[in-house]
């Protein structure tokens, strides 16, 4: 049964960790999203470590907010990594929500910055580094196998953004929202691209929850810094959690897939049509 508060949960309105710890929030009244830090330096200067909390309701999921709450979610984040880029040191930043896994109903977003370069960031740096990037290919006129083949699972666009399904996806019904510009962070997006993100977000995610029936969230945000060297093109991937996120799963970090991203594809593009219809 869905809740909208627990008095247990570290992360809902009123209680007592929010009010110590909150370094960010939009929003006022009954309705607030807030950004929390796991702690302070000893100078003040901002902890390499924050978490956004969308929204108030707990055991909400990010699929059924509004527009203009994941606006905000999106704006959170995005703030969040402004304030990490700046802590002397960070070469990547990295952010990821799982929905309801290990016990934590109440929605929310990692945002970390670390102090080593990333190794998948390495590794894909050289599909999605300016110049050559395999991204701005898919939208473009293909001129490799993979934006090629990804151009084919396009599900959805708009001005900013565009979604598909990735040819080398990890999970089922993986999806990456991936920017038409080659921007390599979500904190140099303007408002107006926020508002395209949260828009096309809505609608996947939506298609998502008619297909899975509102299956638990994995999201994970791929950016760089300048300063690690390995700049490449900023995307977020969604995955629905719709078989046990254990074993195999949890420590080799892909699951066996099914059926081909293609077809998961056509799926996804048939969910859209009826969202979109009146």
């Amino acid at each position: 049964m869905s809740r909208t508060f627990s008095s247990k949960c570290m992360l809902c309105p009123g209680n007592h960790v929010l009010a110590l710890q909150e370094t960010d929030s939009i929003g006022n009244g009954n309705w607030k999203a807030r950004c929390i830090s796991t702690h302070y330096g000893a100078s003040g200067t901002p902890p390499a470590h924050q978490i956004v909390i969308p929204t108030p309701v707990h055991n909400a999921h990010l699929s059924t907010l509004p527009i203009p709450e994941l606006i905000s979610y999106f704006s959170m984040v995005s703030r969040a990594y402004a304030r990490i880029r700046n802590v002397q040191g960070i070469l990547n930043i990295f952010a990821f929500t799982k929905e309801n896994l290990f016990q934590i109903s109440h929605p929310h977003t990692h945002v970390i910055g670390s102090y080593e370069p990333n190794s998948r960031t390495i590794a894909a740096s050289k599909m999605l580094q300016h110049g050559s990037c395999y991204f701005c290919q898919i939208n473009e006129k293909p001129l490799n196998a993979y934006s090629e083949s990804a151009a084919l699972n396009i599900l959805a666009q708009n001005d900013h953004f565009f979604a598909l399904c990735p040819p080398d996806a990890q999970y089922e019904y993986q999806i990456s929202i991936i920017s038409k510009a080659h921007v390599h962070s979500l904190g140099d997006f303007s408002q107006n691209s926020l508002k395209s993100l949260a828009e096309i977000f809505k609608l996947v995610a939506g298609a998502l929850d008619k297909i899975t029936g509102v299956a638990p969230l994995k999201v994970r945000f791929f950016s760089t810094l300048p300063a690690s060297g390995h700049e490449f093109h900023f995307h977020i991937t969604l995955a629905p959690r719709i078989v046990p996120y254990d074993g195999f799963e949890r420590h080799q970090d892909f699951a066996v897939l099914i059926a081909p991203p293609q077809q998961r594809a056509h799926e996804l593009r048939e969910a859209i049509l009826t969202l979109k219809s009146p």
